[in-house]
């Protein structure tokens, strides 16, 4: 999945393993491109915003703050729910010290998304 993922995914930082950051999608051309308009934004949680988003099957994963990611819709940003806002003890010390997220990983598609005190609902 990694090393050819689907046109649609953005799966890691810059998109692909080469780093070109591309989309190879081909719906953005030269001709349309001045048309690009705002089609949603969403607040996230307090603090410092570095993050990447990764795109898996339509949802959006987008890492906020203080370990807590959100699962978006990526065509609507309905919010599914957030998953994290706690440190693992093991790592709790180093949470504390950089309460930026910069990435995620997809290792499988999270079950049961919770509220952790992230706005996710619509207005």
């Amino acid at each position: 999945m990694l090393a050819k993922p689907p046109p649609a995914d953005w799966l890691m930082w810059r998109g692909t393993f080469d780093s070109w950051g591309h989309s190879p999608l081909e719906q953005i051309t030269a001709r349309n491109v001045g048309q690009l308009r705002l089609v949603w934004s969403r607040a996230l949680a307090p603090g410092d915003q570095e993050g990447t988003p990764l795109v898996h099957d339509g949802v959006m994963f987008f890492p906020n703050p203080n370990a807590i990611t959100q699962a978006l819709d990526a065509s609507t940003a309905t919010c599914y729910g957030s998953i994290g806002g706690a440190c693992p003890r093991a790592s709790a010390s180093i949470c504390l010290r950089t309460p930026t997220n910069r990435n995620l990983a997809i290792y499988d598609r999270p079950r049961g998304l919770r509220h952790h005190g992230v706005r996710c609902e619509d207005g």
